[in-house]
């Protein structure tokens, strides 16, 4: 992850965790995992929502990463102001330093935004992974329950 010069927001080379994944279904490309049989579709889907959480996974790292940095670069520069004693700064470099201090947590605070909206879409994606996995567990209990009946016949 690193700072946009133009923006000054965190950029990352992660994929983007809302791509779409086509899934090809018994030689046919429908684009959609629906047309799919019930565990094909479910493996399908599965795999592209390991996808994205993989994804999610290194953003995670490079945000915690580029926080600690900043974090660390910030401690560093309040380090450096002497507080005891008759000290005496040059208001102009003391000026510059505080205005480097502002835009860095700006542009922290601009990053947590954009990662929030991220988590918000992340839970999102997991709830709806977790309604298929429970819709698609209640086809199969249908499904076996109609070749059950089958059998019988």
């Amino acid at each position: 992850m690193m700072v946009d010069n133009k923006s000054g927001l965190f950029t990352s080379n992660v994929p983007s965790l809302l791509s779409e994944k086509s899934v090809e279904c018994m030689g046919n490309n429908f684009g959609t995992a629906a047309f799919c049989d019930p565990e094909e579709n479910k493996v399908a889907t599965a795999e592209a929502k390991i996808a994205h959480l993989e994804a999610w996974s290194l953003l995670e790292r490079d945000h915690s990463s580029s926080l600690l940095g900043a974090t660390e670069a910030l401690k560093a520069s309040t380090l450096r102001l002497p507080i005891v004693g008759k000290a005496t700064a040059d208001i102009q470099n003391l000026k510059d330093a505080i205005s480097s201090a502002v835009e860095m947590m700006q542009a922290m605070a601009s990053s947590i935004c954009s990662l929030s909206s991220k988590v918000e879409e992340m839970n999102s994606l997991v709830a709806e992974l977790a309604s298929l996995a429970a819709k698609e567990t209640v086809l199969l209990e249908h499904c076996k329950d109609f070749l059950s009946a089958l059998a019988a016949i």
